[in-house]
């Protein structure tokens, strides 16, 4: 018994201090307030920081996060889930989609979302045991998780990741789930160390059985679960006394769990997976950011950066190799904390995605898509705007002169906006018009064949979308195809949110005549009457439709003035006056009819560039003479003197055609001149 007191139990540091020099000790309303800035601020401020992302992720992203819903797509069935099942990582991306859906009402969506990151910082502070302002740490990898959903920019139509907005934090979320039950199942032994190798038995039994099926549910996230579940124990174990403590309870894990990483994806490819390629085993349900050769390095650093955001807290958890203690340990953790939260909120400026033209592409495409041709002109860059010299975006072009013909202004209003081919890139990735609306253009000109096309390719390449089924479907009515049409309703009736619109589409089943009295409908049932074939576009979507339209000849009113301002876009004179004799004789006679103010233009330039031409206006008469005897207005006429005056100046007439296109764009922008002389080179692609 004597030997027994002798022998001095392990004490920890506040253990061997209680007691000692109590007259040092803080004031118990000291004490309070000390214990509400170390641990009530930080959650308060936790609260805060989250409601902020989410607020600033909804105000900045509403519109990318209403589109990624459309382009997305689940349905509650069978059949539907075991799609995923053929790639690793399926049930994973199975829940982003269905996560993905609740972004139709983009508030509830980012509620879902940082809900899902609030959990992600509850679990992570139980895990690591991070008290009082160490919580921020859990902030690190919730910093990037929202990094990776803002740098998404025009990806969000080429990658090929399902539910992607939500299958980081959803596959984080689930692998620090199964850490939690690891660690609940090996977390406490019996007070005379009986029965500790049973838990430890059974912990390894769930660490076998989440590699097992977590690859097949979560893919590349699993290895996180799994590394959380050993590398605490391996840290642990390196400050350990006793060897014997470093054999049986750190290194038996952490072999476990690397033997697993190893075999089982292989052992998945070899016996479970047909569709899976051998160098994307531990990349599987990770998203790709590879455009043709080029892979994009930049954005694959978040997730690189995200996964090595739990080691400071491995670090902070456990005693760490360098042995600092009292106020210094306080100041270098602290510094370190601030230095980490403060580069996750660095990544997050850095890696967002802002550019002006991608979401004035977003509004104008939803715009069109309601039917809401005002708010597409509204979004349109106008020629009176303060940043003149960057030129819009090919797309942006296209869907503001569709909603001005669709209104019947194109011929006054065409040249009140920016013209220009302002190339959409976002790093190596080239932006192509046929994803981001090239479909849209194509059904609401006629072209049906066309857009039933590329909807079935970007279906096949990139995944079925609700966009998808919505096309098909109106070009299925469109054509008159009611079982096709019916099949593509009957899937979108199952979905959450767009039921309502596969019902509303249903009635046109079988009745083409409510087509015809259908605003949106009617004029697309006068357009695709003339040569909707499925010929060859090279996917150069707007000079297909330029040639098509320019080149053809219509009765109908609707169709021929697409083939007028068609041919006036293409600055082809001997295209244009055929159209316009026939635009005149179908709307000259009548009551108060005006020609528009953009084809009065076209025809007074095209008059004083060919003069001595036969008129095909006047038959028998010279442009400059039947001139004379077109109705041009005074201020028409007027526009084109100053034109021709303004570039004689001494000032001007030596400027080259760029340094005359910015002088210029002030005062004659929105004429047809400025347009022909000095707006040149435009592609599209």
């Amino acid at each position: 018994m004597q030997n027994m007191k002798k022998i001095k139990q392990p004490q920890t540091y506040a253990q061997a201090t209680a007691g000692k020099d109590m007259t040092t000790q803080t004031p118990k309303k000291e004490s309070k307030m000390w214990k509400w800035i170390m641990y009530t601020l930080p959650g308060v401020l936790t609260s805060v920081m989250l409601f902020g992302l989410g607020y600033e992720l909804f105000s900045q992203e509403w519109e990318m996060l209403y589109r990624s819903q459309e382009l997305s797509l689940f349905l509650p069935t069978q059949q539907f889930f075991n799609q995923f099942l053929i790639y690793p990582g399926g049930v994973l991306q199975w829940l982003g989609c269905w996560a993905t859906q609740f972004f139709y009402h983009p508030s509830a969506g980012v509620a879902m979302l940082v809900g899902c990151w609030a959990m992600i910082l509850l679990l992570l502070s139980g895990l690591f045991q991070l008290r009082g302002w160490k919580v921020l740490l859990a902030w690190v990898p919730v910093l990037l998780l929202m990094a990776t959903v803002v740098q998404t920019g025009y990806w969000i139509y080429y990658t090929k990741l399902q539910g992607y907005l939500f299958v980081p934090s959803l596959g984080i979320l689930l692998s620090l789930v199964a850490a939690c039950i690891y660690r609940l199942i090996n977390a406490r032994e019996t007070a005379d160390g009986t029965l500790s190798w049973v838990r430890r038995g059974v912990a390894l039994v769930w660490m076998l059985l989440f590699a097992r099926y977590g690859y097949q549910w979560m893919g590349a996230w699993m290895f996180l679960g799994l590394a959380i579940m050993a590398l605490p124990k391996t840290l642990k174990g390196i400050h350990a006394q006793k060897a014997g403590l470093a054999v049986t309870k750190v290194l038996v894990p952490a072999v476990v769990a690397a033997i697993c990483v190893m075999i089982v994806p292989r052992q998945a490819y070899e016996h479970v997976y047909c569709q899976t390629q051998v160098d994307t085993l531990y990349v599987a349900c990770m998203p790709s950011f590879k455009f043709g050769a080029t892979d994009n390095i930049d954005m694959h650093e978040t997730y690189v950066m995200l996964f090595l955001s739990f080691i400071p807290m491995l670090f902070v958890r456990y005693k760490t190799p360098v042995r600092l203690q009292g106020k210094l340990q306080t100041v270098v953790v602290g510094l370190t904390i601030i230095a980490l939260v403060a580069f996750g909120m660095v990544q997050v400026r850095m890696k967002w995605y802002r550019d002006v033209d991608f979401q004035k592409e977003l509004v104008m495409n939803r715009c069109i898509e309601e039917g809401d041709w005002e708010g597409v002109l509204d979004a349109a860059p106008g020629w009176t705007e303060s940043d003149t010299l960057k030129a819009p975006t090919r797309a942006m072009v296209m869907m503001k002169n569709l909603a001005l013909f669709r209104l019947g202004r194109v011929g006054n209003e065409m040249f009140n906006y920016l013209e220009g081919c302002h190339e959409a890139r976002m790093d190596s990735m080239q932006v192509r018009l046929t994803q981001v609306g090239g479909k849209q253009l194509y059904y609401n000109y006629g072209k049906l064949n066309f857009c039933y096309r590329w909807c079935m390719e970007d279906g096949v390449e990139y995944g079925w979308k609700v966009e998808h089924l919505k096309f098909m479907s109106k070009c299925a009515l469109l054509k008159g195809e009611w079982k096709v049409a019916e099949k593509y309703l009957n899937l979108l009736k199952q979905t959450r949110y767009h039921a309502e619109w596969a019902k509303e589409y249903e009635q046109y089943v079988g009745h083409p005549e409510l087509m015809e009295q259908n605003p949106m409908m009617a004029p697309i049932c006068k357009l695709k009457e003339y040569g909707d074939r499925l010929d060859g576009d090279g996917s150069l979507i707007e000079l297909y439709l330029l040639r098509t339209f320019a080149n053809g000849h219509g009765v109908d009113p609707v169709y021929q003035e697409a083939t007028l301002f068609s041919s006036l876009i293409m600055k082809e004179i001997d295209l244009f006056w055929p159209r316009l004799k026939e635009y005149a004789q179908m709307h000259g006679k009548e009551p108060n009819f005006h020609m528009p103010r953009h084809y009065q233009e076209a025809a007074l330039l095209y008059s004083v560039l060919e003069p001595n031409k036969p008129s095909i206006m006047v038959p028998g008469k010279t442009n400059a003479e039947a001139l004379k005897q077109f109705p041009i207005d005074d201020s028409v006429k007027k526009s084109y003197q100053d034109f021709m005056a303004f570039n004689g100046r001494a000032d001007i007439a030596p400027l080259t055609e760029a340094q005359k296109r910015i002088a210029f764009q002030p005062m004659y922008g929105n004429t047809f001149y400025f347009f022909y002389f000095l707006v040149r080179g435009q592609k599209t692609n």
